[in-house]
């Protein structure tokens, strides 16, 4: 919310939104900092990532958006050969089924109730070491489970590589 003070009232407006869709969470703002150029961070421990909010002259560059838009995305699996992805992503897909992720993260095999996380343009958002080190430290609500570097690494290249079909 925002606090706009006018004379001797009060008013509140919305200011930060569209952490629920339909009613699914689709992200949890969690930890507010403020830059040394006036902007306010807010970190989304659900979505995993950073919003920069700027206002009155502090310009939320557009720069690094329009450089993805026009050069694209770089290829996270671009440094695998494509024959390890291939059996990366296959010992992956063994690891996404043994662990029940599909119950959380494909809307077909979840539970009646179950809020889904949709696994969508991740490959625009982590790399693999990035993915990984989520795996290793998953953030809430996300279940922790014992995998080992290379587990880790597999499921990371078969989350990256579906996106491809």
């Amino acid at each position: 919310m925002a606090l706009h003070f006018d004379g001797g009232a009060i008013r509140q407006e919305d200011f930060l939104t569209g952490f629920e869709r339909d009613e699914d969470v689709v992200g949890r703002p969690v930890d507010i900092a403020q830059g040394p150029d006036g902007a306010i961070y807010v970190s989304d421990d659900y979505a995993g990532v950073i919003y920069r909010i700027g206002y009155d002259n502090i310009k939320v560059s557009a720069d690094a958006d329009d450089a993805g838009a026009q050069t694209g995305t770089p290829d996270p699996l671009a440094h695998i050969k494509a024959d390890d992805i291939a059996a990366f992503a296959a010992n992956g897909a063994t690891l996404f089924a043994a662990n029940g992720c599909a119950a959380c993260h494909i809307a077909a095999a979840a539970p009646e109730g179950t809020q889904v996380k949709v696994l969508e343009n991740l490959s625009s958002r982590y790399s693999v070491e990035a993915l990984m080190a989520l795996l290793q430290t998953p953030p809430s609500p996300m279940p922790s489970f014992d995998l080992t570097p290379d587990e880790r690494q597999d499921l990371a290249v078969f989350l990256l590589s579906r996106e491809a079909d």
